[in-house]
């Protein structure tokens, strides 16, 4: 499983919320989709930040630093 959705899966269970839906950005670009994998971007620190939406109308932002 990818280690960046295992992340936020157990921080949901944790929270006791119910995902509506989840945005993905990768240095601060929307991303369509899913993000690319560590492995293929280019060389250099990067950023994956995912915005959780979630039923009870909050929302969560959850930082990923790679390099």
């Amino acid at each position: 499983m990818n280690k960046r959705l295992l992340f936020i899966l157990l921080m949901l269970a944790a929270a006791g919320k119910t995902l509506r839906s989840t945005s993905w950005y990768l240095d601060g670009v929307p991303v369509e989709g899913s993000p690319a994998a560590v492995s293929s971007l280019s060389p250099g620190p990067h950023t994956y930040m995912a915005r959780l939406q979630f039923y009870d109308g909050t929302s969560e932002r959850v930082y990923y630093d790679v390099e």
